[in-house]
Formats: C-alpha cells, sequence, structure tokens
C-alpha cells in the first residue's frame, strides 16, 4: 500500500481537528488519522507532574519528529501502529491506554505543526493550513477547556476568575509567541489555506472543495 498524504496544521482551536474528523466520516474506512498530541516526548514521561508542566508543550521540539515519521511511513507501507494514548490532564501518555492505527489508502497528519518538517511535507499529497482569527481561536479554547462553562454542570456556570487569568497568561507568553514564531510562517508551505471563523468550527465550502480533492486521490 502507498497511501496518500494529507496534512493539516494551523493555530490551536483553529479547527484542525474537527475537519480531519469530518473528512474521516466522510470517507470511513478509506481515511486513518494521526494526531500529531501522541508524539510529545516520551522521555518527559519520567518527569515529575511538576517538571512536566515547566515545558514547553506549544514549541517545535516538544514533539518526536523521527517517530511521526517513522510511523507515517510504516503506514504507507502497510504497517499497523500503536501509540500510548495522551493524557492532557497529567501531561504524560498513558501505560494502559493506546492508539491503534490501521493502514488506510489516505493518512491524516493533523497538528499544530504538521507543516513544520520538510522531510514530512515532502511525503505530503495535500497540505492545508487552517486559519482563524485570533479573538475566535482564544473564545474556542477557554470554551474546550471550560474556563468560561462548567458544562458538566448546567453550561452556564462561571469558572473562577483566576483559570482564566492563568490562561491569559500562557496564552500571551507561550501560545501567541510560538503561534508568531513557528506555527503561522508554515502557512507559507500550504496548498490550501481555510479560512474558519464559522460558529460551527468548521467551513464547509472548504470542506467540499477538500473532500473532492481526497475522492481524486482515491480513484
Amino acid at each position: 500500500m502507498s497511501s496518500k498524504i494529507v496534512l493539516i496544521a494551523g493555530g490551536t482551536a483553529s479547527g484542525k481537528t474537527t475537519i480531519a474528523k469530518a473528512i474521516a466520516k466522510a470517507f470511513k474506512n478509506e481515511v486513518v488519522t494521526i494526531p500529531q498530541d501522541l508524539y510529545y516526548r516520551k522521555e518527559w514521561d519520567k518527569l515529575s507532574l511538576e517538571q512536566r508542566l515547566k515545558n514547553n508543550f506549544d514549541h517545535p521540539d516538544a514533539f518526536d519528529w523521527d517517530l511521526i515519521e517513522k510511523d507515517i511511513r510504516d503506514l504507507q507501507q502497510g504497517k499497523v501502529v500503536e501509540r500510548p494514548k495522551y493524557i492532557y490532564a497529567e501531561a504524560r501518555h498513558s501505560k494502559t491506554e493506546f492508539v491503534k492505527m490501521q493502514p488506510k489508502p489516505v493518512i491524516i497528519f493533523e497538528g499544530l505543526y504538521a507543516l513544520f518538517y520538510k522531510d514530512i511535507r515532502n511525503m505530503s499529497s495535500v497540505k492545508l493550513f487552517v486559519d482563524a482569527e485570533d479573538d475566535i481561536r482564544i473564545l474556542r479554547r477557554l470554551k474546550r477547556d471550560k474556563y468560561i462553562y462548567d458544562e458538566r454542570v448546567d453550561g452556564k456556570k462561571l469558572e473562577p476568575v483566576g483559570a482564566i487569568h492563568k490562561f491569559s497568561i500562557n496564552w500571551i507568553n507561550v501560545i501567541r509567541e510560538m503561534h508568531i514564531n513557528h506555527i503561522f510562517p508554515t502557512k507559507k508551505y500550504a496548498d490550501l489555506i481555510i479560512p474558519n471563523n464559522n460558529d460551527n468550527g468548521i467551513n464547509d465550502n472548504a470542506l467540499i472543495l477538500l473532500e473532492a480533492s481526497i475522492k481524486d486521490m482515491l480513484k
């Protein structure tokens, strides 16, 4: 099997995962998705939680690029790939839960830095950059991480102000800086830039074009 590779990059909460899931749903058994978040550096797992949280998880060096490239090539060659699930709340990989990725005709690699690594870009058939405005991404991130609403209660309960303050500092000092310096510059490598500021988190017209492109790949 020589699978086609689709890369989906973009800033945090831009809608990368939403688009990847929509494609996977549309093509069912013909697509496998590799989330970049599975590949945070494994050696960080050996550190204490306090030490782990001092690392910059938004920097390109936070990821094991050799392993990412190896797994993409293995899937292309028809091999099954299995990686430990990543536990966000604990900033480490699980010791008991795994994500199994089966070889498929189309491989989607999605994450902040999907367009960052040259060797992976050179392997791809389609390169996408999902572009959403900063204020939209901030609001999506706040809601996703439940800084604004505690959805486990009634969907309207405000989280403590301290949590939002902590997020604001992290956004300014880390997330925003990494986006400007490392993520946004990879936009120049994209074959297709998807503006994604819709309320539902997905650009339907761009998705139609993308699905048509993938159909052509599968012919």
